[in-house]
Formats: C-alpha cells, structure tokens, sequence
C-alpha cells in the first residue's frame, strides 16, 4: 500500500556479513501493524567465498521467499 497506516503487517529485517565467519546471516520479521505481533519470522545463514558474497546474498534472499511461501501455503491448508 502507498500508505503504511493502510498496511496489515509489516516486513522488515537485517542482513550481516561476517568476513571472518565468511557468512551471511539474514533475520526477517512479519508483524502485524497495530498491535506489532509476530506473524511470522525466518532466520537464514548461507556460506560465502565460494560462492562470491553477491550470490550468497542473492541465494539468501530466494530463500527467504521460499520460506514464507511455504508458510502461507501450510496455513491455508489449516
């Protein structure tokens, strides 16, 4: 929505690079607006160096999406 008052939930997160740990470690969160309750939430670590860190970010991502759309596929079957 163009205005988040108009919003359901709301998505946010981070991602870290760690060199040393040659890791990506991304946590997202999906909470719903007016009371801020947990919808849903992923956590995800991918390796790095191999693969160079754009694609570990990239796989990271995908798989993200991957989770949440097997999350909502699970609830709508409950």
């Amino acid at each position: 929505v163009a205005d988040s008052k108009q919003a359901d939930a709301v998505l946010r997160g981070t991602c870290f690079e760690s060199r040393r740990l040659k890791m990506v470690r991304s946590e997202v969160y999906l909470n719903e607006r007016v009371t801020g309750a947990s919808i849903w939430q992923d956590n995800v670590r991918r390796p790095y160096n191999p693969p160079p860190l754009s694609q570990a970010v990239h796989e990271t991502a995908t798989l993200v999406l991957e989770h949440l759309a097997q999350s909502i596929l699970e609830a709508e079957r409950r």
